[in-house]
């Protein structure tokens, strides 16, 4: 169902690792999300139990299975390793062969757009670890969401420089905002780039860089910001209700839906 102003998928789509993380337990969060009304998720490739080594072709047909029984869709997969792993010698084959692999499940569960961080010197830089993470985009017909909301500037260049249709920006405002970034400035600076859309609220006004908080009691303008991805008209899928650090995700997944129909625009 399409419910933005543009024609643009404004459903929910709930982030299911931190959740998993809670209780180890994968399918029954899917089922209390279904429980909640949740028609989309995310899945975390980090995750122990939906890691992509840890799944076979049949294992991962069983997930989309478990999830279509429910009608829930899987809208994508978050593939967040350390982004410094991939400027350490020590770490860096370990890391491309998970991203690598997260693309090909991301392809077995039907093409899905993979989100990840990548450091800025990468982007920097033409080939190297990001041509082979575009040439692997590629072969199995996924899509990249790059994150870098610390520096818009320079993943929007790489983007422009890049021109590839299987290459976007994934966008963050808590992260935007724990970057002293203005969220819709930043969001502006990516423009049609933007491939998936994040939600999650962060407040400036806890000491440091902020902390992570339920949607609707942090900084972020929810109903300016809702208006913005509407019009981000490159954005695929479902927006990712990111439940990343809060106190209490259950809590956060049950208030969001009501604080972001709240948002929507009059017509």
């Amino acid at each position: 169902m399409m419910d933005g102003l543009h024609g643009t998928d404004m459903r929910l789509a709930a982030a299911v690792g931190t959740l998993a993380r809670l209780s180890g337990d994968i399918r029954g969060c899917l089922d209390r999300l279904e429980r909640l009304g949740y028609r989309a998720v995310q899945i975390d490739a980090t995750f122990p139990a939906t890691r992509p080594r840890e799944l076979s072709k049949q294992a991962r047909r069983d997930l989309a299975g478990f999830c279509r029984r429910r009608e829930i869709e899987i809208a994508g997969l978050d593939a967040f390793i350390p982004v410094k792993h991939f400027l350490n010698k020590a770490y860096v084959d370990q890391a491309m062969a998970a991203t690598l692999a997260a693309l090909e499940m991301a392809a077995d569960l039907g093409h899905l757009p993979v989100s990840l961080g990548l450091p800025a010197p990468l982007l920097e830089q033409d080939g190297g670890l990001v041509g082979e993470l575009i040439n692997q985009a590629d072969r199995t017909g996924a899509r990249l969401a790059i994150h870098l909301e610390e520096q818009p500037d320079l993943l929007a260049s790489f983007l422009e420089r890049c021109d590839h249709p299987g290459i976007g920006a994934g966008f963050s405002p808590a992260h935007a905002l724990a970057a002293g970034n203005d969220p819709m400035v930043a969001m502006g600076r990516l423009g049609r780039h933007v491939l998936v859309g994040r939600l999650c609220d962060l407040s400036t006004s806890v000491a440091g860089s902020g902390v992570r908080c339920t949607l609707g009691e942090g900084d972020l303008d929810v109903a300016t910001y809702r208006l913005g991805l509407d019009m981000a008209e490159q954005r695929i899928g479902p927006v990712i209700l990111d439940l990343d650090g809060l106190s209490d995700p259950w809590r956060g997944a049950e208030v969001a839906p009501k604080v972001w129909r709240q948002a929507a625009p009059v017509i």
